[in-house]
């Protein structure tokens, strides 16, 4: 007997590797795509190799009248093929939704599998998940295009075409209830509709950004996963396929705004800015989670010692701000600029707590390396903290500690931290698999920030999940577009979300401000779309536009002060489930075809509906209340759904939002 939930996986030989299509019992195609994509053509006919393994296949092969080999695996524990000794391909199916795929050659320049974007019948299938990106589409856009790049946390700023933003998780579903997950680090490529093939593509291969390994072999491991629908494969993703997290980060900071200076002073800060800053929170009434100092307190970058210039005496700079009600955090980053004094601490001989390079001597300490240097935005030649060796870590964190038993400094913004910012050729810690490399170091510099506590923030993820801390945003421009604009906020939530990050941090409201000031409008609009999000980050203040503005942000951050406590509910049942505290509107009901498309509303829970107002200028907007009874919480109007709203009226200073009774 077999359940609903069962899941076949089907093949079909095509040129030298396979078309699959993975299928529920009633027949219907949940995925599809190519095994063996990048295959030479003419390769031999495979030979079953099912034999060489401990378990026999329960179906027999058969061929059809063009001579292909078909064969339909259900709960086959393993089955292989193997072209000569040019590659292998073997599937293995254990218990639950998955299969996993695993490719191996010692002669092949690249293994590359292939998932549809577009079915056979020209529908588009709709993507979920996958990275952070500059111009952030929930599903993925299908008219996109991205050529092959290494799948890595990057700094997309910097170039979008060659980099994705800092969570780059290795997980992908699609509305049919079909998933893609790589558990196993390793040399990654990705590529998304390249020359509008209408495909999404994993690959392995030899070259940069990925070290050498010194051998011709090539290993491309991951999953797919087929469920009855969407969210039933998620929840079951989110329940087994990563590690859930054992506590939740700080709760006043999923209650009250976090202050920072960044956006507003940029590197512009010194004690009276900061306490003139914490004194016009006060004045106008704001409450606070806790005012974060950012970039250029330092004496030099890397020193972690304040500039005495600037900060004549933090001490009493950070008690005067705690005797008025703030905790206090500091800006940090991994970076060892080479004019800071600490520079020489980090490397000399004898001792490397930095990235390496792979050159180095024999000297009478034993062999020494290099440190490796990098170009970053504050600093022409640095290098960077090596997070994969336990002393260069103890070395690094002891100094923040210091920071901390010095000032009374609360906790940290660990910025950075992507694989991009590495040093070229990177030579980490020997018992990291070099397969493993330069991934292997946002995840180690995740886990060893972590220790420092709930009010932790970081920017970057991979393979982070079980961590209790918040997971910042990229960097937003002061714009409205998908295009790392307001939009974006709503599909760069519901990606963090799904791929497993519940405690999400939104960027500052209004955006950085990299090319002037937000607009009036532009910073009220981004006020709404944050209210229903676990946290709030101000740095530009309301007051620089008027009094209007700031009763407003007044009102707004009441309002989600009033939610805190579903906030912290739901991030204490992410414990049990691995679930987002947001989630995308079609999980309420995961077949209907209009919820599944919808990229501009959002859900806190189950139970509350957001739609904010994302287009300059508009003062009204559609919305799409899916299944269930909904309480317009501004009317106090009942509805039943599915159904739209036409031109919901939503003047400037109006965020819809609606509770499923």
């Amino acid at each position: 007997t077999k359940s609903g939930s069962d899941v076949y996986l089907v093949l079909h030989a095509e040129d030298s590797g396979y078309r699959f299509k993975l299928e529920k019992i009633t027949g219907d195609v949940i995925m599809s795509g190519k095994f063996g994509a990048g295959l030479p053509k003419g390769l031999l006919t495979p030979e079953d190799c099912t034999n060489d393994q401990r378990y026999k296949p329960a179906v027999t092969n058969s061929t059809d009248n063009n001579g292909n080999i078909n064969a339909t695996y259900p709960f086959t524990p393993v089955y292989c093929y193997k072209w000569g000794d040019v590659a292998r391909f073997e599937v293995r199916k254990p218990e639950g939704h998955c299969y996993d795929i695993t490719w191996t050659s010692e002669h092949l320049s690249i293994l590359e599998d292939c998932m549809d974007i577009q079915d056979s019948n020209g529908e588009n299938i709709k993507w979920y998940g996958g990275a952070e990106e500059l111009e952030q589409h929930f599903p993925l856009s299908p008219d996109n295009t991205r050529k092959r790049v290494p799948y890595l946390p990057g700094d997309m700023l910097q170039d979008s075409k060659k980099f994705f933003g800092g969570v780059a998780e290795p997980y992908w579903l699609n509305h049919r209830g079909g998933a893609v997950y790589v558990e196993e680090e390793q040399p990654l490529f990705y590529s998304w509709n390249h020359n509008f093939d209408k495909r999404m593509c994993l690959s392995t291969m030899k070259g940069d950004p990925y070290p050498d390994d010194e051998t011709n072999s090539l290993k491309l491991t991951y999953k797919v996963c087929g469920a009855d629908n969407v969210r039933v494969m998620h929840e079951y993703a989110a329940a087994n396929l990563w590690r859930r997290p054992d506590k939740i980060p700080d709760t006043r900071m999923m209650t009250s705004p976090i202050w920072s200076t960044w956006a507003q002073y940029k590197e512009h800060i010194n004690q009276t800015v900061v306490m003139q800053f914490a004194d016009e929170i006060l004045e106008h009434g704001f409450t606070n989670s806790q005012i974060e100092i950012d970039d250029n307190w330092e004496r030099a970058y890397g020193d972690a010692v304040f500039n005495t210039d600037k900060f004549p005496d933090p001490g009493e700079m950070v008690s005067a701000l705690k005797g008025r009600g703030f905790r206090v955090t500091l800006w940090i980053h991994p970076f060892v600029n080479v004019e800071s004094e600490r520079f020489a601490d980090a490397a000399t001989d004898g001792i490397m707590y930095l990235v390496r390079t792979a050159k180095g001597k024999l000297t009478s300490a034993g062999y020494q390396y290099l440190p490796g240097l990098t170009l970053w935005w504050q600093g022409f030649a640095a290098g960077c903290v090596d997070f994969t060796d336990e002393e260069s870590r103890n070395w690094w964190s002891q100094r923040l500690d210091q920071i901390r038993n010095d000032y009374g400094i609360d906790s940290f913004k660990f910025d950075a931290g992507e694989s991009n910012w590495l040093p070229e050729a990177p030579v980490f810690n020997k018992d990291e698999s070099k397969r493993s490399w330069p991934g292997i170091y946002s995840t180690r510099y995740v886990e060893h920030v972590a220790r420092f506590g709930g009010m932790v923030e970081v920017r970057t993820a991979r393979h982070s999940q079980h961590l209790p801390i918040f997971v910042r945003m990229l960097d937003k421009n002061s714009r409205w577009g998908y295009d790392n604009g307001l939009k974006s906020m709503v599909t760069t939530l519901l990606q963090f979300s799904m791929t497993g990050y519940p405690f999400v941090l939104p960027d500052m409201v209004g955006g950085n401000g990299y090319i002037g000031v937000p607009s009036r409008e532009l910073y009220i609009r981004w006020m709404q779309v944050n209210v229903f999000m676990p946290a709030i980050q101000i740095s530009y203040v309301p007051w620089i536009y008027d009094a209007e503005v700031v009763n407003h942000t007044l009102a707004m951050v009441a309002l989600h002060e009033k939610y805190a406590p579903d906030i912290i509910r739901l991030a204490e049942e992410a414990k049990t489930t691995g679930l987002g505290i947001n989630r995308p509107i079609w999980w309420l009901d995961p077949t209907d075809e209009t919820a599944l498309g919808i990229d501009s509303e959002f859900l806190l829970g189950d139970s509350i509906l957001v739609a904010p107002v994302l287009e300059k200028g508009a003062v009204s907007r559609d919305i799409y209340l899916p299944t269930g009874d909904w309480l317009d919480m501004l009317t106090n109007e009942t509805m039943t759904g599915p159904t739209w709203l036409t031109n919901y009226p939503a003047d400037l200073f109006t965020l819809p939002y609606f509770s499923k009774i």
